[in-house]
């Protein structure tokens, strides 16, 4: 089943002003939550879910010609590994366990590894090579 969530506000809107009228963002412009890393996340789920194919096209539009985020080190702490060893552990707690840096710096090489998930652990490698360096 589709569901159609336009609204009549939206009728004449470009695709970086299509506000949500629905979810978690209701009331949020796809270009400001395309440019928030929590919120862009929020756009991709959404473009994969039922709803109509024309916001979809309008998210994706906005999605492509928006730049990149990257995550905070708060927002990569809280990332979970959804597989292996450390599987349902964040990564703050995979960084804390005694090889736990070596994993996620293995993982960040795989060529199936998520995007958002090599980002995320680029930000913490960049974070621990400060902290190594300044010791």
């Amino acid at each position: 089943m589709q569901y159609n969530f336009d609204t009549i506000e939206n009728d004449n809107a470009s695709a970086h002003d299509y506000t949500l009228g629905f979810g978690k963002y209701k009331g949020s412009t796809l270009n400001t939550l395309a440019s928030d890393y929590d919120g862009r996340h929020y756009l991709i789920y959404l473009s994969t879910s039922s709803i109509s194919q024309d916001v979809i096209d309008k998210i994706q539009m906005v999605i492509d010609s928006t730049p990149h985020i990257t995550p905070s080190l708060a927002q990569c702490s809280l990332i979970k590994i959804r597989f292996g060893q450390y599987k349902n552990m964040t990564l703050q707690e995979v960084v804390l366990q005694p090889k736990g840096m070596e994993y996620l710096k293995y993982i960040a090489t795989w060529d199936k590894c998520d995007h958002s998930l090599k980002d995320a652990i680029d930000v913490i490698q960049q974070d621990y090579a400060m902290q190594l360096s300044s010791r």
